[in-house]
């Protein structure tokens, strides 16, 4: 057999092979991008400390708000180790001013949240809705 025969034989099977590779990984990318959509939880519910609100600017995705709700409450005045805290995104701006005063007073509040199963740009928990314990 020729040399520009099984020149010509291993470049198609290689031309084959790399086809096949690339069906593959785009076969395995939609199936994890369809597996990350969506809440892997939904209706969760915390009582905590408002400990602070803050605007987040990220340098690629849009800018959004996060609360960061102390779940170590403290008598007198808000503070607790970082490793009590869970911070949120606020979906509604409607919440937002519910949340600032609740900061201003150090109040504890109820929230109620979603959790995303893939979160890129922002926080895994998303806060659904907010309310002032008494």
């Amino acid at each position: 057999m020729p040399i520009s025969k099984v020149d010509a034989a291993v470049r198609g099977y290689f031309e084959h092979l790399k086809r096949a590779t690339l069906l593959r990984a785009a076969i395995v990318g939609v199936a994890l991008l369809l597996a990350g959509c969506g809440n892997s939880a939904q209706d969760g519910e915390i009582i905590g400390q408002a400990k602070k609100v803050t605007h987040r600017t990220p340098l690629i995705c849009p800018n959004y708000v996060a609360f960061d709700l102390s779940l170590g409450v403290m008598k007198g005045g808000t503070g607790s180790m970082s490793t009590q805290d869970m911070w949120f995104t606020v979906a509604h701006e409607s919440d937002i001013e519910a949340l600032t005063k609740a900061v201003q007073a150090g109040a504890i509040v109820r929230v109620k949240y979603d959790t995303r199963r893939i979160a890129i740009c922002t926080e895994a928990e998303i806060l659904t809705a907010v309310e002032i314990v008494p």
